[in-house]
């Protein structure tokens, strides 16, 4: 073999051992003994990117104070009044509804529909009208020697007034009644005695002034009133005939 021949034959074989050894020194780069193997690849696509550097990362929950998702920066909620806008009014009684919060009234009446005095529950109810409903019960005895007389009345007043006409606390009424009276007597006379009883009704109509708060306090009426009914009069002696008598009545109380 000539000198060229053998010189060539060395390049071969050197270039063959020098594949084999970067053959096998390629593995022991690529992973060194003992270390943990590289995790598998993801199929998640990659987070996007986050254009503000300030908002919270993807399902993270809002700062305490933070506005709501949608809404406006300095904004309302979704679906609240816009800035400046007043409350809504407060909801209105029904027109047909008296608006005075004190609806009830206790007072005592002098003279009036008791004739006398009455004791009086009132009750305002609807369109500024006020039921009434009162008691009253008195007695008078007279005597001489050898004779007596005794007499006991029950009074239950009835009525009903307008309180409408009024500004404030201050105020006109006007109303129409009738008074139910239980009348019993007794009378005797050297020895003998005798009894009976009866129920009788007197009308009534009144104007006057009435002082009552809106909504609770003292409470005071006084005005004049007409009072009839059959064989009432200073004038007439007719039993049967329709007459009337001027009267009059003021009264204290307290309305809750």
């Amino acid at each position: 073999m000539s000198t060229f021949g053998k010189s060539l034959l060395r390049c071969a074989i050197a270039a063959v051992l020098m594949v084999g050894l970067l053959g096998q020194a390629t593995p022991a780069v690529a992973q060194a003994p003992g270390a943990a193997p590289p995790p598998p690849p993801s199929s998640d696509p990659p987070p996007a990117a986050n254009p503000d550097p300030n908002a919270p990362p993807p399902g993270a929950a809002p700062a305490p104070g933070a506005p709501p998702p949608g809404a406006a920066p300095g904004g309302p909620p979704p679906g609240g009044p816009p800035p400046g806008a007043m409350p809504p009014p407060p909801p209105q009684e029904p027109w047909w509804r008296d608006a005075r919060k004190g609806k009830n009234s206790i007072f005592i009446e002098g003279m009036g529909a008791g004739l006398w005095y009455s004791l009086n529950y009132e009750r305002v109810i609807a369109f500024g009208l006020a039921a009434r409903i009162g008691f009253a019960y008195w007695s008078l005895k007279a005597g001489v020697p050898g004779a007596s007389a005794k007499v006991s009345v029950l009074a239950i007043p009835l009525a009903v007034n307008y309180i409408g006409l009024s500004r404030g606390s201050h105020g006109l009424e006007v109303g129409a009644g009738a008074t139910l009276y239980y009348t019993t007597a007794e009378t005797s006379s050297g020895g003998i005695g005798a009894s009976g009883s009866g129920m009788t009704a007197l009308g009534n109509l009144n104007i006057g002034y009435r002082f009552q708060p809106r909504r609770m306090g003292f409470q005071f009426r006084v005005g004049f009133q007409l009072l009839y009914a059959r064989g009432l009069s200073f004038s007439s002696s007719d039993p049967d005939a329709i007459g009337a008598i001027p009267w009059g009545y003021i009264s204290v109380g307290f309305t809750i």
